[in-house]
């Protein structure tokens, strides 16, 4: 039983991990489109919504068509969610 916990542990501190690593990215997105958009559309850096997720996305995909930004946050965010799923099914929460 305590090998599960400490692999549990183990994945559960590697979402942690790349939790913060996406919201980074996701900050470096709404910097890039705050750049090129007029000062009335700009988009705050404070509290997080879907719709505005939506927006963020939406605009960098306008402004920068071959950016790379909102790949590598989806590819962040799903290996966080997946570490947090799997350290949860580690302590036997899907059992």
């Amino acid at each position: 039983m305590t090998a599960n916990m400490l692999r549990a542990s183990l994945f559960f501190l590697g979402s942690l991990s790349f939790a913060p690593a996406s919201a980074f990215v996701l900050f470096a997105m709404i910097g890039e489109v705050n750049r090129k958009v007029p000062d009335q559309r700009r988009i705050s850096y404070l509290f997080g919504y879907f719709n505005k997720y939506l927006l963020i996305f939406r605009e960098y995909r306008r402004l920068y068509p071959d950016g790379r930004l909102a790949v590598y946050c989806y590819l962040l965010s799903l290996i966080a969610l997946t570490l947090f799923v799997v350290s949860a099914w580690q302590i036997g929460l899907f059992r």
